[in-house]
């Protein structure tokens, strides 16, 4: 019996090793990861631009703290802010914490006297207490109430309901443009529009939750370019790190100038060794990747789009790059364990969403191989 707290419900594979698009199970069996250790290992596993900048940094030190600077943390913070927009980066070890930044910033800048967070309805924004309370989906915190207050639900793609809601309590509104957990919800051109002029014209922060979505998975190098807007505040995490415990917050430079030493910290946050994988990472997400991931998320959403239109059972097929749903008229959890009983290996969410998230490496012969595969269950399961 595992000594682990029972808290995942994991595949029935004992893995040996992974490497590129696969992992290996210990009977020497092969596995398409579509999901790319939950959207960290966009590379794939080991990528051999990510190893070696591991081993270099190694070869000086694992951990030293924040009262030092270190190369690593200081190229890989002015190759993020290149990549989205003037301001300071903190670092820290997760999604959820740096949601917990975010948010404990935009308070700051407004000294207590605004701290009221607006979110929506099907979002997922972490598991600790306050990220919870963010998280519009109440089946994540049934049981650990009573949850911090300042945390308001709006209707995701229906800008009155956030507009509405403002008052003069209100410093942010935090949003994921693509709800991930929610069922890969994508957000409308419109809505996102609206939701940056609500709050330039009210004094607020606008928040975007990138932690799925950014790192290249859209097809740009972070989701909110497609609605060629930028936030006041962007959340990065998963694989920011390049497979290591890495997340980071990009705060605009009207808000970093608010926070001076000790208004927040983080012992591991930036460790010289996550962000050497980190680097490496963001290097290799160039023009001609993202080019790539475009054409292979188009791909991936035609070929099921024409499967649907022979299997009645998928009620849409949606995304943005390398980052699809598609919703079914019934549970999708066993249709995931018969992908996975072939090799494969994705999720479902929201219940009934077959979701994938693959790596950036996949082929027309893995999209072929797994549409494939879908559509067998489909007619064994009709």
């Amino acid at each position: 019996m595992s000594a682990l707290l029972g808290v995942y419900k994991r595949f029935a594979l004992d893995v040996a090793r992974a490497e590129g698009k696969y992992i290996y199970s210990k009977d020497g069996r092969e596995y398409l990861d579509l999901f790319s250790g939950i959207s960290v290992n966009v590379l794939g596993h080991r990528p051999q631009p990510v190893m070696e900048s591991i081993r270099e940094t190694t070869e000086k030190y694992l951990h030293l703290s924040n009262l030092f600077k270190e190369d690593n943390q200081e190229k890989l913070a002015a190759a993020l802010i290149e990549r989205n927009f003037p301001g300071k980066v903190f670092f820290v070890n997760s999604g959820a914490e740096a949601v917990e930044c975010a948010v404990k910033s935009a308070r700051k800048y407004f000294n207590g006297d605004k701290y009221e967070v607006i979110s929506f309805k099907n979002s997922f924004h972490g598991r600790t207490l306050a990220a919870l309370s963010a998280t519009g989906q109440e089946k994540f915190s049934k049981g650990l109430g009573p949850m911090p207050e300042g945390f308001i639900h709006a209707d995701f793609n229906f800008l009155a309901s956030a507009e509405e809601k403002i008052n003069f309590k209100t410093c942010a509104i935090l949003v994921e443009v693509i709800q991930g957990e929610g069922g890969v919800n994508i957000g409308e051109k419109e809505f996102i529009h609206g939701l940056r002029k609500i709050c330039s014209e009210k004094g607020i922060f606008l928040i975007i939750d990138e932690i799925q979505t950014g790192m290249g998975r859209t097809g740009t190098f972070m989701g909110y370019e497609y609605y060629g807007i930028e936030p006041d505040i962007a959340v990065m995490g998963k694989a920011v790190g390049g497979g290591f415990p890495l997340s980071a917050v990009i705060l605009n430079e009207e808000v970093s100038a608010s926070l001076k030493p000790g208004d927040h910290g983080s012992t591991f946050g930036g460790n010289p060794v996550s962000c050497a994988a980190g680097l490496a990472t963001v290097n290799a997400i160039d023009e001609k990747m993202l080019e790539e991931i475009k054409n292979s998320g188009e791909n991936l959403v035609k070929i099921f789009k024409d499967l649907q239109k022979r299997e009645s059972s998928i009620k849409e097929v949606r995304g943005r790059g390398l980052m699809v749903g598609v919703e079914l008229d019934f549970e999708a959890g066993e249709l995931v364990k018969f992908l996975f009983d072939r090799g494969i290996i994705a999720n479902c969410t929201a219940g009934n969403v077959l979701r994938m998230l693959p790596p950036y490496n996949i082929t027309q012969q893995d999209i072929e191989r797994v549409v494939m595969e879908t559509g067998k269950y489909l007619k064994e399961k009709l």
